[in-house]
């Protein structure tokens, strides 16, 4: 009879133990877990500000590419003027010219 007693007893420490592992991997999985979700986190933060960066480095750039089209667009503009002027100048004078000689 202490045999089987012996038994039971160790079969119930034996249950005892692995109620305990089992806990203590379920702790282990929940902190695993934790700690993934905070790297994520931090990881994604640390994404997104590097976005933020490039996102306001590339509004720059085109701000000024913006601000470099809108002069080079008005020189050529304003060299464009003064050219058709000259040639209407001229125009004019060349035909006042056969006017006057007619």
């Amino acid at each position: 009879m202490d045999v089987l007693k012996d038994v039971k007893n160790a079969e119930a420490e034996a249950e005892q133990i692995e109620a305990q592992y089992r806990q203590r991997a379920a702790d282990l999985v929940a902190r695993c877990r934790t700690d993934l979700d905070s790297r994520r986190s931090e990881r994604l933060a640390a994404v997104d500000e590097e976005l933020q960066r490039y996102r306001d480095e590339l509004h720059h750039d085109l701000a000024a590419e913006k601000e470099r089209v809108h002069e080079a667009g008005a020189g050529e503009l304003e060299r464009l003027e003064r050219g058709a002027a000259a040639n209407r100048d001229a125009a004019v004078a060349a035909l006042l010219e056969k006017l006057h000689q007619r």
